[in-house]
């Protein structure tokens, strides 16, 4: 991913490809998905450790150049294995030139934004659902296990009518879950946004 750099509407969007391809360039289409639901408070304990420092990064005027320095290293730990390793989703919140420059401290949040959590009212954890993915019994090391996580909107806002965002897992040979990617709306930058256009919930910090 590339570093952004503070444009309009900030988006990372991804997308998870349906077939493999091999080294020679043919492709494995797979032979059958299969879907079901998953637990919904299984999915808000996987994703509050994605949401909870947003949150508390949204709340501040700044943070310092050591913080920062924590919030990535614990991203680099939570992420491992998807694009925010190297790009840590916390950057949405900086100037990129700040970020590259080490003089800069503290660092200071873009103030015309809004990141939405599950911890704002009106955001609710909407679905959760395995995605089984499989493929012809001679690739069957290409069978896939996808979980798509979905936050919604469910307030009268009409500047966030229709926002959603879906955390993407993907499981592994061991059985644990590896963040794999985000789809919809981050954040929104621009005229009409703060960070404290939504409320927190009440019991968010203890939730």
């Amino acid at each position: 991913m590339k570093r952004l750099a503070l444009p309009l509407l900030t988006l990372f969007c991804f997308t998870l490809l349906s077939a493999c391809t091999t080294q020679t360039g043919y492709q494995i289409e797979p032979v059958r998905t299969e879907t079901e639901a998953f637990d919904l408070e299984d999915a808000y304990a996987m994703i509050e450790p994605l949401e909870r420092p947003m949150a508390e990064i949204s709340l501040r005027e700044s943070i310092s150049r050591a913080e920062y320095d924590t919030y990535v290293k614990s991203t680099r730990e939570v992420y491992s294995g998807s694009g925010f390793n190297e790009s840590p989703p916390y950057e949405v919140f900086f100037d990129g030139a700040d970020i590259d420059d080490p003089s800069v401290d503290p660092l200071y949040l873009v103030p015309d934004q809004f990141y939405p959590t599950v911890f704002h009212a009106g955001i609710e954890l909407t679905d959760a659902q395995l995605e089984h993915v499989y493929y012809p019994e001679e690739h069957a090391d290409l069978n896939d296990t996808i979980l798509r996580i979905t936050l919604g909107y469910q307030g009268e806002d009409e500047r966030l009518e229709g926002w959603s965002r879906s955390w993407v897992f993907r499981q592994v040979k061991s059985g644990a879950w590896l963040v794999w990617s985000c789809e919809g709306t981050m954040n929104f930058l621009g005229d009409g946004y703060s960070p404290t256009m939504l409320p927190m919930k009440d019991n968010w910090q203890d939730a």
